[in-house]
């Protein structure tokens, strides 16, 4: 039983590790297209499934509409 939860402690870790790589990789991809990481986000989800809702939007981000509203509120003011 402890050895399991030894294992499952270092897989934690390690999908951590990844996580915060894959967020530092993205935030300077991000960074030098001079948008936010919540604006990739969406700009990505727009390229993959096109034209949609603000309410589809939302639903894909896990995002309240206000909050995704707001983003492309940015993005159109950029």
């Amino acid at each position: 039983m402890e050895e399991e939860m030894s294992k499952g402690i270092r897989a934690i870790r390690l999908i951590k590790q990844v996580m915060g790589s894959v967020k530092r990789t993205m935030g300077k991809q991000f960074e030098e297209m001079n948008i936010t990481g919540p604006q990739g986000m969406l700009v990505g989800t727009l390229i993959h499934y096109g034209e949609m809702k603000i309410s589809d939007l939302s639903e894909k981000l896990g995002l309240s509409n206000s909050t995704v509203s707001g983003i492309v509120d940015r993005l159109e003011n950029q």
